[in-house]
């Protein structure tokens, strides 16, 4: 029987696979703690591995691919405390962006703010998915937390009420629901090359600084999920 053999040592072959097995140190868990860590390096010494590696679909064993380690990481493993997301800058068109009619200073605001809700768009799904996992829900019961983590993230990014989204449930999918369409606009704009800063103003969400809501947000998830104290995005 014939077999495909494909050369381990690839252009970019771990970056796109699925299926692979990853090997991590005891650095792991260090790299999964409530702190910034930036990670330079050419291609191919492993940025994109490590940061898969520490992705909710692969913490809980939601992905083809497969940790494994020392001792200490597959006990990790067994009871996971972070919850990460993992995206991908390239899925943007850079030179959209670098098109867009703005000045610079506005655009890297507008860039912060797509970028922000990006994330916490990706760390809803993961929050959903998790809690409907038979393998995860656990972690996010009773169901009444749901509400109450969704009242205090909105309660705390909108203290005004201004722009405060109206859910008829308070669930990480309808909150995802405006989440989603905040970044979409902002990508509308960009795709659309509107300049106008009175219409810009009008159809997009409030400019937010990268980093001011998902700390918040990050902050909820301990508050009401305790066994997720080290939550990062």
């Amino acid at each position: 029987m014939a077999t495909k053999t494909e050369d381990v040592f690839s252009y970019g072959r771990l970056e796109f696979e699925t299926d692979t097995h990853l090997w991590m140190g005891d650095n792991l868990m260090d790299w999964c703690g409530p702190k910034s860590i930036l990670f330079l390096g050419s291609r191919g010494c492993g940025k994109t591995s490590i940061l898969k590696a520490m992705s909710w679909e692969l913490i809980y064993g939601q992905s083809g691919m497969v940790i494994q380690g020392t001792n200490r990481v597959l006990n990790y493993l067994k009871q996971p405390k972070h919850i990460g997301v993992y995206y991908r800058s390239e899925e943007m068109d850079s030179e959209l962006w670098k098109r867009w009619g703005l000045k610079d200073d506005d655009k890297a605001e507008y860039f912060a703010t797509y970028l922000e809700y990006v994330v916490i768009d990706l760390f809803l799904d993961a929050l959903n998915k998790l809690s409907a996992s038979s393998t995860t829900g656990a972690l996010f019961a009773p169901p009444t937390k749901e509400a109450g983590f969704i009242a205090d993230f909105t309660a705390i990014c909108y203290p005004s009420g201004s722009g405060k989204p109206v859910l008829r449930d308070n669930t990480f999918t309808e909150l995802r629901a405006y989440i989603s369409q905040y970044h979409r606009d902002v990508k509308h704009a960009v795709n659309m090359n509107l300049t106008s800063i009175q219409t810009l103003a009008s159809v997009l969400p409030r400019k937010v600084v990268l980093g001011e809501h998902t700390k918040k947000m990050v902050q909820c998830v301990r508050d009401h999920y305790p066994s997720l104290i080290n939550t990062v995005l």
